[in-house]
């Protein structure tokens, strides 16, 4: 398993490299509440056809003591980062935050020529909630994870938490309890100011991911596909809104054949 490095452009931003370092490059933007090295079985599978750089995001992870105050410099620092890195043309994989992540880089621009969003967190608010929003993260912010509160809402999201790997599930609880709220509630006070969405320059081919589990965000990745100029969908049976570890095989042959069609990957554990 690579180690952690420190990134020298950020000089505070912790990620994992692997993968030949003349492949093609592959950014992993991880999800709320996880970091880079949950995301292993399945870029493992993916790393002898790509250099992936998988960073872990302001407030998570080794990057637990970054904190942006604002969308603007968090988005910079990923900029300083990419920019470290890759010179030149990329791809993205993105789950949850990480898939909104990669919709406002390629609004700034980036050269990213093929995306897969894995149940991006981009859905349309009602009224009511996306007034109330900047209010509610004041108060989240206070507030310290509960252990309890934490499984509840990880099992609420997973396909079926009786079958799920006790190791990788305990991984992800103790992961989400070491994430910075203060970071998360940056994201819900500033979220209604990124509506309301523009697709209309996002021409790069794209494909989202779901689960089968009906949940609001997977629903909202149905609705969301439509809009995608140059979008596509698919839907991963036997998972939930997190996608790992529950169907490693159909996710990495559908990110791969997303990805780089003219290649097939054997699934190995």
């Amino acid at each position: 398993m690579p180690e952690y490095q420190r990134d020298p452009g950020t000089q505070s931003l912790h990620y994992l490299e692997f993968g030949p370092p003349e492949a093609e490059p592959l950014l992993l933007l991880h999800g709320n509440g996880a970091d880079a090295q949950l995301y292993m079985p399945i870029l493992a599978a993916l790393s002898p056809y790509y250099r992936i750089l998988a960073p872990d995001l302001p407030g998570h992870g080794f990057s637990l003591g970054v904190r942006p105050q604002s969308v603007k410099a968090y988005l910079a620092l990923l900029e300083r980062f990419i920019a470290t890195h890759i010179q030149g043309p990329y791809k993205v994989l993105g789950h949850s935050l990480g898939g909104l992540l990669s919709y406002l880089l390629l609004r700034r621009g980036q050269p990213v020529t093929r995306a897969v969003w894995m149940e991006p967190a981009i859905f349309e608010l009602r009224p009511l909630l996306r007034a109330s929003l900047p209010i509610y993260a004041r108060l989240y912010a206070l507030q310290p994870h509960i252990r309890v509160d934490v499984v509840r809402h990880l099992n609420s999201l997973a396909w079926d938490p009786r079958q799920a790997d006790p190791v990788r599930v305990a991984a992800f609880v103790a992961a989400y309890m070491r994430s910075d709220r203060q970071v998360q509630a940056m994201w819900l006070k500033h979220y209604p100011q990124l509506l309301p969405w523009d697709f209309s320059d996002v021409s790069l081919p794209l494909l989202c991911l779901r689960g089968a589990k009906e949940t609001f965000i997977s629903r909202a990745t149905t609705a969301l596909v439509p809009q995608l100029p140059c979008g596509s969908e698919a839907v991963i049976p036997e998972s939930g809104h997190c996608l790992l570890n529950e169907n490693n095989p159909a996710l990495v042959a559908a990110i791969q054949g997303f990805l780089t069609p003219e290649r097939k990957i054997a699934w190995s554990k």
